[in-house]
Order: structure tokens, then C-alpha cells, then sequence
């Protein structure tokens, strides 16, 4: 079970603009190790753990699809201490067609490696509705 959870996970829809932010805090009493392409700090790492679903089937993906290489400790991992949380933020229409008007399903999912216990931790926030162009 990990320990590192996502705290909220906020989107805001203004025009053409829909902004998703994540707030992961750990609640262990040693660092956790994310991988940094589910945290999305660079843009060319993609966005990587979100399900976008409008009416039941998948918007269209509009990133780069790849096959990644491992993740390899510690260049691709962020450390996150003790009691410590991280805010990531990105920009969804820029990976996904998103039409103006239209409610999406909006659900993030990833399974972390754990470099230092070789774990496989899920970490997961419910589901969000939100309807493009509206606050």
C-alpha cells in the first residue's frame, strides 16, 4: 500500500484553457520516490495516469505516444519528504480534445515503482466532472 496520495486534484475550464492540479503528499515518516512523468514538470514528458471520457468513450489523445524506457534512480525520480506534498499543474487540452460546452469524466491513475522497496504502489483520485468552458 503506498503511503504517497493524492490529496486533491483540482481542474479549472476557462475558455480555451483547462488546467488540472494535483496535490501528492507523503504520509510515511521516510521519502517517497515518484517517477517524474506522473508529476508532468516538463513538457516533454507527456501527461501520463489520466482516463478522459466524454459520454463513456475516450477523448482523443492528442500527445506524443512513445514506448518509454524504465525509469532509472534517481535521474527520473522526484523526492517527496517526510509530511511533504508537491503541487503539479498541467495544461489538459493540450494532450486531449476538449470541445467547449461538452462534460467529461476526468480520472487519475498511475502505478508508481518504488525504487528503494520495489514496490508496485497504486495511486488513484476519484473521479471528476467537469464541463469545458465553464468555471
Amino acid at each position: 500500500m503506498s503511503h504517497l496520495i493524492v490529496e486533491s486534484l483540482d481542474i479549472r475550464s476557462t475558455g480555451k484553457d483547462t488546467l488540472i492540479e494535483l496535490t501528492f503528499s507523503n504520509k510515511q515518516d521516510s521519502p517517497y520516490y515518484l517517477e517524474k512523468r506522473f508529476v508532468f514538470q516538463k513538457e516533454d514528458m507527456g501527461i501520463s495516469g489520466f482516463q478522459v471520457l466524454k459520454k463513456g468513450k475516450k477523448a482523443l489523445y492528442l500527445g506524443m505516444t512513445e514506448k518509454r524506457r524504465p525509469a532509472k534512480f534517481p535521474d527520473d525520480y522526484i523526492e517527496i519528504g517526510p509530511g511533504e506534498q508537491i503541487v503539479s499543474n498541467a495544461y489538459l487540452n493540450r494532450y486531449f480534445e476538449l470541445a467547449p460546452g461538452e462534460e467529461y469524466a476526468i480520472t487519475y491513475q498511475i502505478l508508481n515503482a518504488n525504487p528503494k522497496t520495489s514496490d508496485l504502489d497504486e495511486i488513484a483520485f476519484k473521479t471528476l466532472q467537469i464541463t469545458i468552458g465553464n468555471k
